[in-house]
């Protein structure tokens, strides 16, 4: 990250903290000229005509929402949408879900990641995880700025960005993105809702693999893209959470993760819902009620860093003609 590309990262965060009375957000790039493993292609990204989806994502970029009154240290949570890596649910699994953190004290990261691409990605599989990396990094590199505690940076993510988010959390020793400086790229918490996990039979998510690794993944491709393989006692703590009826990605994710986390002595909590099939039946689960037993889980796990004030909700996001979330 150059300085003037740095310069600009604080500028606009700075920006935010100063206005009192309203929420404020801003979408900045996640590199400065140079897109590791671009093939120098880079298409318009694709908005649904509302702005609640897009694809072709070939310039990651990262929103920055902020809660109200920023004057004090918050925790973090670098949001992944999900979308089968095809798509990315932008609104109902990102925007959404950050105005409801930041009411908790929550600086929220919404990262629109590159979706593989064979036209625009010298290797489409390692595009989104090195999107996720540079992320975390950023983040943490500019956390005095942001008002942010470096040791309370999380990753959330759904379904596809479960999978992200999870391999964020298990191979953060593995370079995708370009080292900062005495910078970890280690999350220090994750929260993976209704997540794909594995890329192996019987668990793997058919479309979410195809479109990562292609019709005929290699084993060791596989292999390496399976999370549940990948955990050790140095993998994050996790807040997991399905619907027991999802009949698109298995609930069998969330478990084999969660007992590898416990077998190796990560603290981690599932929950589960009867009912809700996958993405929770677009409300079916209301948000205020599953976020409520995870927003307990972060504050139990000192994740949260309660208000000094009365918390105050947050004001309204709305998009402009470029899928921009500007503030009301």
């Amino acid at each position: 990250m150059t300085l003037k590309h740095c310069a600009l990262f604080v500028l606009l965060c700075t920006s935010a903290t100063i206005h009192a009375q309203s929420q404020t957000s801003f979408d900045t790039p996640l590199y400065d000229n140079v897109i590791p493993n671009s093939n120098g292609h880079f298409p318009t990204d694709e908005w649904t005509p509302d702005f609640k989806e897009v694809k072709r994502v070939s310039r990651p970029t990262m929103l920055i929402i902020t809660p109200r009154q920023h004057k004090q240290r918050t925790s973090a949570v670098i949001i992944f949408p999900g979308g089968g890596y095809r798509v990315e649910e932008y609104e109902r699994e990102g925007t959404a879900i950050a105005m409801e953190l930041v009411k908790q004290n929550v600086s929220c990261f919404v990262v629109r990641y590159r979706l593989p691409d064979s036209t625009t990605m010298q290797n489409p599989a390692t595009g989104p995880i090195t999107d996720a990396q540079q992320a975390i990094q950023l983040v943490r590199s500019q956390a005095k700025a942001l008002l942010i505690d470096p040791d309370r940076i999380g990753v959330m993510g759904f379904s596809a960005g479960g999978h992200l988010a999870a391999m964020a959390g298990t191979q953060f020793d593995s370079v995708y993105a370009p080292r900062m400086k005495d910078i970890s790229a280690r999350p220090n918490f994750m929260l993976l809702v209704y997540p794909v996990i594995s890329m192996e039979d019987p668990l793997a998510h058919a479309g979410s693999r195809k479109a990562l690794l292609g019709d005929s993944a290699s084993p060791a491709l596989r292999e390496k893209f399976s999370n549940e393989m990948h955990v050790t006692s140095h993998t994050p703590p996790a807040y997991l959470v399905y619907a027991d009826d999802d009949k698109t990605v298995s609930p069998r994710n969330s478990i084999v993760f969660y007992q590898q986390l416990r077998q190796h002595g990560v603290e981690a909590q599932l929950e589960h819902f009867p009912t809700g099939g996958h993405g929770f039946a677009g409300g079916k689960v209301p948000d205020s009620e599953w976020m409520k037993n995870m927003i307990s889980w972060m504050r139990r796990s000192g994740w949260i860093l309660d208000l000094d004030e009365p918390e105050q909700a947050p004001a309204t996001t709305l998009k402009n003609d470029k899928g921009v979330a500007t503030v009301k």
